[in-house]
């Protein structure tokens, strides 16, 4: 069964929605809106991973902590009272560390960087946290780097999964805890995006769920010019399409929508 995972970007600068719930009061009725809607999962992220210019700098650990601790108390609160987990987005160990230390119930670590701190690994073999893992070419992205087009594309991001997946067993996490995201535009042109969406099963392989991140992505440039807040329709269709090919969790912005299309295209096919 496909599970719904909903975006909340605690950040001024998120592609689609930066700024929107970046307040204490915002991000909690944000959370309640997910809730309602029928999100079985928060992810609810401090940094903003979206393509940044030379000039741009990542926040600290301590500022991604400060933005978190004004509202998860509360948002875990709520998501405990309906069964909703909690899944913090972050690549940083000394994040995870205070989440540890503060007791704080959640249930993923969404790492988009993958383990490239290997501290952060650690931690979360000492946890019950189930731990998401994302291919990427570097964390934020840059969109002057992508894979070469004359790479296959599934293979690249297949062995980089495969060796991660390894590297976190090894480090012992075990594998019905880890999760998989290919990383749908993250050093990928728009069409390797579209190719690795179109042949999602073939990660089935790998002996992991599947996560895929596809809300307003750049890729449906292919498709639109509409605005990122604006493609709604193009991930609902994607949404049906990978839900019927057994992916597990989709991370949307717009939970409702997806949901709905998701009954419709339960009730047709």
């Amino acid at each position: 069964m496909t599970e719904i995972v909903g975006i909340l970007n605690i950040t001024p600068d998120s592609f689609s929605d930066g700024g929107k719930f970046f307040s204490r009061s915002e991000s909690i009725k944000q959370a309640h809106n997910l809730i309602n809607s029928g999100a079985t999962i928060l992810d609810i992220g401090a940094e903003s991973t979206r393509p940044r210019t030379a000039n741009d700098k990542s926040i600290s650990p301590e500022e991604e902590w400060e933005r978190l601790k004004e509202s998860l108390p509360e948002i875990i609160a709520l998501a405990k009272k309906q069964n909703v987990k909690i899944s913090i987005d972050t690549r940083n160990a000394k994040t995870v560390r205070k989440i540890i230390a503060e007791n704080l119930q959640i249930g993923w670590i969404n790492d988009v960087s993958a383990g490239d701190d290997i501290e952060l690994i650690k931690l979360v073999a000492k946890t019950k946290f189930e731990y998401v893992i994302m291919h990427n070419l570097g964390i934020p992205a840059n969109p002057s780097i992508t894979i070469s087009e004359n790479e296959n594309i599934f293979t690249i991001v297949h062995n980089y999964l495969a060796a991660k997946i390894a590297l976190c067993e090894k480090k012992g996490i075990h594998k019905d805890k880890i999760i998989i995201d290919p990383g749908i535009g993250f050093g990928k042109t728009a069409e390797q995006s579209l190719e690795l969406i179109k042949n999602i099963t073939n990660f089935k392989s790998l002996g992991c769920r599947i996560l895929v991140g596809h809300s307003r992505k750049s890729f449906f440039n292919l498709f639109t010019d509409k605005e990122f807040s604006q493609r709604d329709i193009e991930t609902y269709v994607t949404s049906v399409f990978l839900a019927n090919n057994g992916v597990e969790y989709l991370r949307v912005h717009d939970v409702e929508g997806n949901i709905r299309a998701l009954k419709i295209a339960k009730g047709l096919f």
